[in-house]
């Protein structure tokens, strides 16, 4: 069934994407050999089918701007999987470049999960799905905090907690992108989506600590207290915006009080590591690594700059020998392994990405009219997709395993921006078309 009849998209399709959802919070729990995951392959198998009602839809998922942007961000996400394989002739480990390309094939894949399967209801089952997806991981990441025989698979021999992807790192990265999702559903509807977002959002904060991502802890936190002040900003006017925002002020101030101090119970190593972050006195072993990382991926890049080494090729790590599979960071592990067109490609890619997102949040500060309902859900993704973005200037850099969370972050943005947008559009059109008093 497609719009194209007047009625909704294939349901069974629909159902299958979350499936394929479910599959890929799993992660490592369903690897296979190479790296790759049962989730990238599910994603991958789905795109023939959707792609079908891809091309029978007539009513609009994005907003014209909407459009364009996506457009463009295909492009550039196809541009680095072209380049990614070329590269392939020339690296040292051919196979290894299916790490950037499966990473960037899922922007397609989501795309036609999205523009095939979606619409208003079922974004909203979508986003819940995708909450409870991760709200379930988390949970079984305190279970394994808890009962030592699940402390195996989660903290694998360490002090901080895995979840169900292949460290701490791409676990915090997940949450932090998938945490204001949450806070957004939470406050867009109501009933059991509402309780099954504030539940999801709270075991994510747990989970979070007990990964002892350092990067992402922040970023969770300034996303969150971000979307709670523009929460307020836009709900209220005047003296309750006044009134609401002192509160919000005080309760962010407890709960980071109160983080900090939950922090230092469930993973002291990362409390100390975290508080040396803002000790100019104190080195922090982990930012000393990546500015050797940073150091060594410039050298390579000013080595080659127009081939670059190839894709997905791992680096050395320190002065040890020991190597690492990307270089901390996005736009140098791009230009280090793909040269200039890699460069190029990701500053087009994520440049895209900012100026979308920052001008929707600043757009939806100024907006006087339109259906408010899905705002904050809009708001939420938003600085989700801004959470990962950011973890990837420090962090993993858009792996294969946590891309696909991303994509979907972002296209459920930018399909909640099309309602609103749509919404907007049809206020004016149905006032201008009302016919003045006699």
């Amino acid at each position: 069934m497609t719009e194209a009849s007047g009625r909704e998209p294939a349901h069974g399709l629909f159902q299958y994407g979350l499936f394929v959802i479910a599959a890929i919070a799993a992660a490592d729990l369903l690897g296979l050999p190479g790296g790759a995951s049962v989730g990238q392959l599910l994603l991958l198998a789905g795109v023939p089918f959707w792609a079908i009602f891809v091309a029978a839809r007539r009513a609009p998922l994005f907003d014209p701007a909407g459009s364009v942007a996506v457009s463009i961000i295909l492009a550039a996400a196809l541009g680095i999987a072209t380049v990614a394989m070329i590269t392939a002739i020339w690296a040292a480990e051919p196979f290894r470049v299916f790490r950037v390309f499966v990473a960037m094939i899922a922007a397609l894949a989501v795309y036609c999960f999205a523009v095939g399967t979606w619409n208003e209801r079922r974004m909203i089952h979508l986003a819940a799905f995708l909450v409870a997806a991760i709200g379930a991981v988390s949970l079984l990441s305190i279970a394994g905090a808890l009962y030592e025989p699940l402390a195996v698979r989660i903290f694998n021999g360490t002090d901080r907690a895995h979840g169900t992807f292949k460290n701490p790192n791409q676990f915090g990265m997940v949450i932090s992108t998938i945490g204001p999702v949450a806070a957004g559903l939470a406050l867009s509807v109501g009933g059991r989506i509402r309780l099954l977002s504030i539940l999801s959002l709270v075991a994510m904060l747990v989970a979070l600590q007990l990964s002892g991502s350092k990067a992402n802890l922040l970023f969770t936190g300034a996303g969150l207290a971000m979307f709670a002040i523009l929460a307020v900003i836009l709900r209220f006017r005047g003296v309750e915006r006044l009134f609401f925002g002192s509160i919000t002020l005080a309760a962010l101030l407890a709960l980071g009080v109160a983080g900090a101090s939950i922090l230092e119970v469930l993973n002291p190593r990362a409390a100390a590591l975290l508080s040396a972050f803002f000790n100019p006195e104190l080195t922090v072993p982990s930012i000393q690594s990546r500015q050797f990382l940073w150091q060594e991926s410039l050298r390579i890049f000013n080595e080659n700059a127009w081939l670059g080494e190839g894709a997905g090729q791992p680096l050395l790590s320190d002065q040890s020998g020991k190597t690492i599979s990307h270089s901390h960071n996005l736009f140098l592990d791009y230009a280090r392994t793909m040269g200039a067109a890699g460069l190029v490609l990701a500053v087009i890619l994520i440049g895209t990405i900012v100026i979308i997102l920052v001008t929707t949040l600043l757009g939806e500060l100024f907006r006087a009219s339109g259906d408010n309902t899905y705002q904050l859900l809009l708001v939420g993704s938003a600085l989700g997709a801004g959470n990962y973005l950011a973890a990837n200037q420090f962090s993993e850099s858009f792996g294969p395993s946590t891309s696909p969370l991303f994509w979907l972050v972002l296209f459920l943005f930018s399909a909640v921006r099309g309602h609103i947008r749509r919404s907007v559009s049809d206020r004016r059109v149905g006032t201008q078309a009302r016919p003045a008093p006699a």
